[in-house]
């Protein structure tokens, strides 16, 4: 599958996730996170990390069930809960159900 989301690394700057892009090498936004009453700074902060780490997740994420199939068949021979797991988040980072 082509990759449609901005490619990374992602930064984390505070609040706010960037990553470069072609003709943006200084970096483009891709998230922000606005402080609410019900949600403060530690918390901006933290999803920006989490959300910075994503295409290193995903990547990651491929190269284990990739290790997996090769390890134990690609048809359905580890249907692990663990394995199962990585290809809804794959799935869903990906634009599936």
């Amino acid at each position: 599958m082509t990759t449609r989301h901005t490619p990374g690394p992602w930064t984390a700057y505070g609040r706010q996730v960037s990553g470069s892009h072609g003709e943006y090498p200084l970096g483009i936004m891709v998230a922000d996170c606005n402080v609410t009453p019900e949600r403060g700074e530690v918390e901006c902060k933290s999803n920006a990390r989490l959300i910075a780490a994503a295409p290193e997740l995903l990547e990651a994420a491929k190269d284990m069930l990739e290790y997996f199939d090769m390890a134990y068949g690609e048809h359905g021979e580890n249907n692990s809960p663990a394995v199962i797991a990585l290809h809804e988040a794959i799935s869903k980072a990906e634009g599936g159900e």
